[in-house]
């Protein structure tokens, strides 16, 4: 069972079963779209820009049907207003709404090798389980590398912010499942 590790080792996590009504994982769509970090697709060595631009705009969509589900449930979502930066399209700033306190906006930046490897955050420090963590983000650590490497594809910011999410409830105490 995989196990959340941040300093000190932190709990487990039941991967559960897919579809379970507690896995946290099965309210988001998977993202269609499929575009490798240079542009190509499988199968096809030419370079395709606006998979790229495409594969953003239905990570959006994905949240944003994601919040909606969630919503829907009862549920106050942790996340809100995910939108894109008009200036880089590698960053996207969304509002993390804690349940004490007033919200607040974060960057979301997605490295040059996205989709195949995860996004990273700035503005989120207070979550991380210690405040010395090297540049004060929570880090997902191997958990995220490991299940981000074998569902890349179908993944995207709404999954990692999901992540996210688990990390934090689980800083708490409180039990989740993830699939």
């Amino acid at each position: 069972m995989p196990r959340f590790v941040d300093g000190g080792s932190v709990g487990y996590w039941d991967l559960g079963l897919p579809g379970s009504p507690d896995d946290v994982l099965y309210l988001i769509p998977s993202i269609r779209t499929l575009v490798y970090a240079d542009g190509t697709t499988p199968g096809d060595p030419r370079v395709k820009p606006d998979l790229r631009a495409r594969r953003f705009r239905e990570e959006l969509e994905v949240f944003d049907r994601w919040i909606r589900e969630l919503e829907k449930m009862g549920v106050s979502p942790p996340f809100r207003n995910l939108r894109p930066d008009p200036g880089n399209p590698f960053i996207f700033y969304c509002d993390y709404c804690p349940e004490r306190g007033p919200p607040r906006t974060f960057k979301i930046i997605l490295p040059p090798k996205y989709p195949e490897i995860p996004p990273r955050t700035s503005g989120l420090g207070d979550l991380a389980f210690s405040p010395y963590r090297l540049g004060g983000e929570p880090c997902l650590g191997d958990l995220l590398r490991s299940q981000w490497a074998r569902n890349w594809r179908r993944w995207g910011i709404a999954h990692f912010l999901a992540f996210l999410h688990i990390y934090y409830v689980s800083r708490m105490g409180y039990t989740m499942r993830v699939r």
